[in-house]
């Protein structure tokens, strides 16, 4: 799993901590909408880490990094890292990682797939989708 970049696109100046959110290159929207519950965190908080380090140059061992999966939502929509330990705070830093970045838990495959099926169905929001994620392949759970 290659980084590729780091992006802070609001900051929101209530927030105490930062959020830090992974985003793998080449996820539709549809992907993304299923995967949200099944992301292998245990993977990315390394991976986070070190980016972190690269980006900002904060030592990667004072940097705590802990996953909610309602980090930016009460609802859950929104899973991420909640950060402390950086030069500053209130914070959404978005890392980018390269396709080859695991998507989905082993376990999660089958959750995931579900979830976009239930998207599929739903009248009101499968044709935005489709429309924006015309990528999309069922085979990604396969």
């Amino acid at each position: 799993m290659k980084f590729i970049e780091a992006t802070c696109k609001r900051t929101e100046t209530y927030r105490k901590t930062c959020l830090v959110y992974v985003d793998v290159e080449g996820e539709s929207i549809l992907e993304n909408l299923g995967n949200r519950f099944s992301r292998p965190v245990n993977l990315y908080k390394p991976a986070a880490l070190a980016a972190l380090e690269y980006t900002y140059g904060v030592p990667a061992s004072s940097i705590k990094l802990a996953w909610s999966q309602k980090a930016g939502c009460r609802c859950g929509c929104s899973p991420g890292f909640i950060a402390t330990g950086l030069p500053f705070t209130s914070r959404m830093i978005w890392l980018t990682f390269d396709a080859s970045a695991p998507k989905v838990t082993e376990e999660g495959k089958g959750i995931a797939a579900a979830r976009v099926a239930a998207v599929l169905r739903d009248p009101t929001i499968a044709p935005a989708l489709m429309a924006a994620s015309n990528s999309y392949k069922t085979e990604a759970y396969s």
